[in-house]
This record gives structure tokens, sequence and C-alpha cells, in this order.
């Protein structure tokens, strides 16, 4: 049964404080992979808004996949995909909630293929391929793309 605590992992510099870079995320995947040393569930994904205008309207399509080698598209299992048209704002993280935690276990890869079509977004300055959370969880990331901010999660 899943905590009722939610935590989030913010990857890199305080996100929005620290944003002085944006990119172009459209009509081109970008991911972000990684594994947790214990077992968690992913409530959801949080992504910049737009960088130049108060306001605009992305299409957010991804895919969450299950990953048992990064050298062989045949070793993913599909977890979720998701096909969403959302409003957003500058300076203002816009987040994908799950109705259901997404189940993450403990030492497996878990990599979340996006597009993000709409105007130019914010992105991380910095990222680390590591992060320590409390209770001594830790989550390695491998090759991610500087979107996708926070990721907010519960224990399994």
């Amino acid at each position: 049964m899943p905590s009722n605590e939610v935590y989030t992992l913010v990857r890199g510099p305080k996100a929005l404080n620290h944003t002085t870079r944006y990119q172009d995320f459209s009509n081109q995947a970008f991911s972000v992979s990684f594994k947790a040393t214990k077992p968690v569930g992913v409530t959801s994904l949080g992504f910049y808004g737009p960088y130049a205008t108060p306001s605009a309207v992305y299409r957010l399509k991804f895919n969450v996949y299950e990953v048992a080698d990064f050298s062989s598209k045949k070793s993913r299992r599909l977890i979720t995909s998701v096909d969403r048209t959302i409003e957003a704002y500058q300076d203002r993280l816009f987040y994908i909630d799950f109705d259901e935690p997404l189940r993450c276990p403990e030492k497996t890869w878990i990599r979340i293929e996006f597009m993000l079509n709409g105007p130019a977004t914010s992105m991380c300055r910095k990222i680390f391929p590591d992060y320590r959370q409390p209770g001594g969880l830790i989550f390695d990331f491998y090759s991610s793309s500087k979107q996708m901010p926070e990721i907010k999660y519960v224990l399994l």
C-alpha cells in the first residue's frame, strides 16, 4: 500500500529561480530515465511552461516504459501512455497527474519519452546524475533531458 505522503524530487538548481535557458521541445522525442533504490509510485510529472509568452497551449505526448536494457527497444515494457493538451503559464510549472501512482520497482530503469509541442519552454540550467531523498532513497538518472524539473512520488 502506498504511503499517503507525496514527496517532490527537484532535478537541478531550484527550478524557476535559476532558469536562464530555454529550448523548443516540439516535434522531437526527449527522455528522462531513472531508477530508485526503493520502490516508488510516481504521482505526477512537472514541466516548465512558456519561456517568452505569458501563457501558451501545449500538446504533451509521452510513454512511460520499464526498461531492462537500454541497448534494445525489445527489452521495454509500456507502463502508460499520455496525450493531453494543456494551457501553461510563464514562470510556473504545469503538472500531469496520474489517477493511480505509476509503480516503479526498486533498481529498475524507468524511461519517460516525451514530445512537448508548443512554444519554447524554460529548462533546468544543470541536472545531476543522482539525488538523495528522505529516508535513504536515491534516484539515479541516465542521459536525461533538462525539461521535466519535478517528479512527485510516494513510497510503496
